[in-house]
């Protein structure tokens, strides 16, 4: 019985060390963007709800504050919704995959 216990205990163990992480993505709420569009941002890692919610105000008006890098109208999609834009930065590669990253989605168009 004890190595039944022992090899139970190794396979969930297992699975707990290949279980996403903690740091699962957070939806952050939503704002109105450019001409009446929601837009609903999604804190993915590094950042808190707070600051991506602050630049992506940015964003949505002008250019990214430094140091965030964002892309626009990638034609992608997060949780079945269209990529308004995706931002980050502390790392090389596509921004969703930074260090620090945040996306914004199209929840509803004007219209």
């Amino acid at each position: 019985m004890s190595g039944r216990l022992c090899v139970a205990l190794v396979v969930v163990l297992g699975a707990l060390a290949i279980a996403p992480s903690a740091e699962a993505a957070h939806s952050c709420g939503t704002f109105s963007g450019a001409g009446g569009d929601v837009i609903r941002v999604y804190a993915l890692r590094g950042v808190s709800c707070k600051k991506a919610l602050d630049v992506a105000h940015v964003v949505a008006q002008s250019n990214p504050p430094s140091p965030w890098h964002c892309l626009t109208g990638t034609g992608q999609r997060y949780r079945g919704k269209a990529i308004s834009f995706a931002c980050g930065y502390g790392s090389r590669g596509p921004v969703m995959k930074r260090r620090h990253a945040f996306v914004a989605v199209q929840l509803h168009t004007a219209g």
